[in-house]
């Protein structure tokens, strides 16, 4: 065992004391790389190596923070891997190009030089991930919901037009023999029925507690492309469960584009500019579905 003298430090104990006193006092996180080389220019080449070593630390954990930052901005799920992939792959780039000026020769002076490496490389990353955060526009659905154009509980027959668009909604016929209607409106006034989903299977909850406000008929707009909107159907079966149906008329007319059913349990929300759908105990389903 290699025993100290009190008072004297071991080297290893004195780059450890003096990566915390850097690590406390230095604003590295709004530095440069020329402040830093500055900063780190006395002492040994062990002693630079340390100081650069401790800086970099920090703008690591920036990194870092920005990576996952910026991954939780994009929505489409291959989007953010390869967010999360860019950021392995750069790590093993500076592994490899540092490492090798480590080890070329393998003194000190190649220690302290890999250490800069390092470093440059981290505010490089950190500069082009704050470019991305400015400039790159996810591509997100961006789904909202129109509480203008909706009806939460029991829809009665009001035509309600949906703001941003040529089309509006109601509901038709009585008792069991109901149906949602989507018209559009062009300019020559002539209004056309261009989707139509049968209710009568429907009960639609009218108490205010619970869930109610789940149930009705819903509009939901892209903020940018409210022309075409979705209409969305969410109701009690008489018989039993609930029932979610979306449709896409501009596109797809009266042609269900989402159909889900829950025997027990059917929960609906946006999160994320995405219709999510939890029904019973099965996983949940995510429309529009996330492109791959």
């Amino acid at each position: 065992m290699t025993r100290t003298r009190p008072g004297r430090l071991l080297p290893g104990a004195l780059l450890a004391l003096l990566s915390a006193v850097i690590l406390a006092c230095l604003p590295a996180r709004a530095g440069s790389i020329e402040n830093d080389r500055a900063t780190c220019s006395r002492g040994s080449y062990r002693v630079q190596a340390a100081c650069l070593d401790a800086i970099r630390e920090m703008v690591d954990q920036d990194v870092e923070a920005l990576v996952e930052r910026e991954a939780g901005r994009f929505c489409v799920g291959a989007d953010a891997a390869a967010v999360r992939k860019a950021q392995n792959d750069w790590l093993s780039y500076r592994t490899m190009q540092c490492n090798l000026i480590e080890r070329s020769p393998g003194d000190g002076a190649s220690m302290a030089s890999a250490s800069l490496c390092r470093l440059l490389l981290a505010r490089q990353r950190a500069a082009a991930l704050a470019i991305q955060a400015e400039r790159a526009q996810p591509r997100c659905p961006e789904l909202q919901l129109s509480a203008a154009a909706s009806k939460p509980g029991v829809p009665d027959e009001t035509l309600r037009r949906i703001p941003g668009s040529d089309y509006a909604w109601r509901i038709q016929g009585k008792r069991r023999a109901t149906s949602l209607a989507v018209r559009r409106y062009p300019d020559d006034g002539r209004a056309k029925t261009v989707a139509e989903l049968d209710l009568s299977a429907c009960a639609f909850c009218s108490g205010h507690g619970g869930d109610c406000e789940k149930d009705g008929i819903f509009v939901l707009q892209q903020s940018a492309m409210p022309s075409r909107p979705f209409v969305l159907a969410v109701c009690h079966l008489r018989a039993q469960g609930r029932q979610l149906r979306l449709l896409d008329p501009q596109a797809f007319g009266s042609a269900v584009q989402l159909q889900v059913t829950g025997d027990e349990r059917l929960d609906w929300a946006l999160e994320k500019g995405r219709l999510r759908v939890v029904a019973d105990r099965t996983e949940p389903i995510v429309w529009p579905p996330e492109e791959r």
